[in-house]
Protein backbone atom coordinates (compact mmCIF):
# COMPACT_ATOMS: atom_id res chain seq x y z
CA UNK A 1 0.00 0.00 0.00
CA UNK A 2 2.82 2.47 0.42
CA UNK A 3 3.62 2.51 -3.23
CA UNK A 4 0.09 4.60 -3.30
CA UNK A 5 2.19 7.26 -1.51
CA UNK A 6 3.13 8.47 -5.19
CA UNK A 7 -0.05 8.65 -6.46
CA UNK A 8 -1.01 11.12 -4.18
CA UNK A 9 -2.42 8.68 -1.56
CA UNK A 10 -1.99 9.17 2.22
CA UNK A 11 -1.59 6.25 3.91
CA UNK A 12 -2.80 4.71 7.46
CA UNK A 13 -2.06 1.63 9.10
CA UNK A 14 -3.68 0.51 12.35
CA UNK A 15 -5.70 2.74 13.72
CA UNK A 16 -7.01 2.28 16.79
CA UNK A 17 -10.89 2.13 17.62
CA UNK A 18 -13.30 1.31 20.91
CA UNK A 19 -12.58 -2.26 21.16
CA UNK A 20 -10.91 -3.00 17.66
CA UNK A 21 -8.53 -1.40 15.09
CA UNK A 22 -8.77 -1.04 11.66
CA UNK A 23 -5.54 -2.44 9.15
CA UNK A 24 -5.50 -0.16 6.77
CA UNK A 25 -7.16 3.52 5.75
CA UNK A 26 -5.71 4.85 2.69
CA UNK A 27 -7.28 8.23 1.31
CA UNK A 28 -6.60 8.51 -2.52
CA UNK A 29 -7.66 10.91 -5.47
CA UNK A 30 -10.34 8.34 -6.49
CA UNK A 31 -11.60 7.79 -2.88
CA UNK A 32 -11.31 6.61 0.42
CA UNK A 33 -10.69 2.89 1.22
CA UNK A 34 -10.87 1.01 4.46
CA UNK A 35 -8.59 -2.26 4.08
CA UNK A 36 -9.02 -5.32 6.01
CA UNK A 37 -6.04 -7.42 5.36
CA UNK A 38 -6.36 -11.09 5.64
CA UNK A 39 -3.69 -14.17 5.42
CA UNK A 40 -4.56 -17.49 4.85
CA UNK A 41 -2.93 -20.56 4.53
CA UNK A 42 -3.32 -22.05 0.98
CA UNK A 43 -4.81 -25.51 0.85
CA UNK A 44 -2.51 -27.81 0.26
CA UNK A 45 -4.77 -29.09 -2.92
CA UNK A 46 -4.32 -28.27 -6.10
CA UNK A 47 -6.83 -25.76 -7.86
CA UNK A 48 -8.04 -24.22 -4.34
CA UNK A 49 -10.59 -21.58 -5.17
CA UNK A 50 -11.00 -18.32 -2.99
CA UNK A 51 -15.18 -17.32 -4.43
CA UNK A 52 -16.60 -13.97 -3.83
CA UNK A 53 -20.46 -13.65 -4.69
CA UNK A 54 -21.03 -10.08 -3.64
CA UNK A 55 -21.49 -11.38 0.21
CA UNK A 56 -20.16 -14.45 1.08
CA UNK A 57 -16.36 -15.69 0.77
CA UNK A 58 -15.54 -19.20 0.08
CA UNK A 59 -12.85 -21.81 -0.01
CA UNK A 60 -13.29 -24.41 -2.47
CA UNK A 61 -17.27 -24.06 -1.63
CA UNK A 62 -16.80 -23.65 2.29
CA UNK A 63 -17.55 -20.44 3.59
CA UNK A 64 -14.79 -19.24 6.06
CA UNK A 65 -15.23 -19.34 9.71
CA UNK A 66 -14.97 -15.73 9.88
CA UNK A 67 -17.13 -13.20 8.01
CA UNK A 68 -13.99 -10.35 6.68
CA UNK A 69 -16.34 -8.61 4.13
CA UNK A 70 -18.81 -8.02 7.42
CA UNK A 71 -16.04 -6.98 9.48
CA UNK A 72 -14.35 -4.30 6.71
CA UNK A 73 -17.96 -3.07 6.18
CA UNK A 74 -18.26 -2.17 9.41
CA UNK A 75 -14.97 -0.44 9.84
CA UNK A 76 -15.59 1.33 7.02
CA UNK A 77 -19.29 2.37 8.62
CA UNK A 78 -16.59 3.98 11.61
CA UNK A 79 -14.76 5.52 9.84
CA UNK A 80 -17.46 6.93 7.58
CA UNK A 81 -19.31 8.72 10.88
CA UNK A 82 -15.71 9.34 12.58
CA UNK A 83 -15.35 11.61 9.35
CA UNK A 84 -19.00 13.39 9.65
CA UNK A 85 -18.32 14.14 13.11
CA UNK A 86 -15.29 15.48 12.83
CA UNK A 87 -15.45 17.44 9.40
CA UNK A 88 -19.51 17.56 9.55
CA UNK A 89 -19.55 16.58 5.86
CA UNK A 90 -21.03 12.97 4.59
CA UNK A 91 -18.34 11.05 2.57
CA UNK A 92 -18.30 7.79 0.79
CA UNK A 93 -15.99 4.96 1.92
CA UNK A 94 -15.33 2.01 0.37
CA UNK A 95 -14.76 -1.45 1.93
CA UNK A 96 -12.03 -3.60 0.95
CA UNK A 97 -10.77 -7.25 1.59
CA UNK A 98 -7.11 -7.85 0.47
CA UNK A 99 -5.79 -11.50 0.79
CA UNK A 100 -2.05 -11.45 -0.37
CA UNK A 101 -1.62 -14.59 -2.47
CA UNK A 102 -4.79 -15.49 -3.28
CA UNK A 103 -6.36 -15.04 -6.77
CA UNK A 104 -9.92 -13.88 -5.63
CA UNK A 105 -12.56 -15.20 -7.93
CA UNK A 106 -16.32 -13.36 -8.05
CA UNK A 107 -19.16 -14.97 -9.28
CA UNK A 108 -22.67 -13.08 -9.99
CA UNK A 109 -22.49 -9.92 -7.86
CA UNK A 110 -19.00 -10.51 -6.67
CA UNK A 111 -17.12 -7.03 -6.90
CA UNK A 112 -19.96 -4.77 -7.80
CA UNK A 113 -21.50 -4.46 -4.53
CA UNK A 114 -20.70 -2.48 -1.48
CA UNK A 115 -17.81 -4.40 -0.38
CA UNK A 116 -14.54 -4.90 -3.32
CA UNK A 117 -12.46 -8.62 -2.32
CA UNK A 118 -8.96 -8.53 -4.07
CA UNK A 119 -5.63 -9.57 -4.35
CA UNK A 120 -3.30 -6.62 -2.90
CA UNK A 121 -1.86 -6.25 -6.50
CA UNK A 122 -5.13 -5.80 -8.03
CA UNK A 123 -6.14 -3.33 -5.55
CA UNK A 124 -3.27 -1.42 -6.58
CA UNK A 125 -4.57 -1.40 -10.42
CA UNK A 126 -8.07 -0.94 -9.05
CA UNK A 127 -7.39 2.26 -7.09
CA UNK A 128 -5.65 4.10 -10.03
CA UNK A 129 -8.33 3.16 -12.42
CA UNK A 130 -11.81 2.06 -10.41
CA UNK A 131 -14.68 0.02 -12.04
CA UNK A 132 -17.80 1.72 -12.80
CA UNK A 133 -20.05 0.68 -10.00
CA UNK A 134 -22.35 1.98 -7.68
CA UNK A 135 -20.63 3.03 -4.47
CA UNK A 136 -22.95 2.17 -0.99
Amino acid sequence: LEELRSTGAQVFHDIPADGFNIDHVVIHPTGIYVIETKSLGKIPEKNTKLIFDGKTLKINGKPLDRNPVAQVKACSVFIKELLAKNTGKTTTVKPVALFPGWWVTCVNEGNRGDAWVLNPKAFLKWICNPPIFHWA
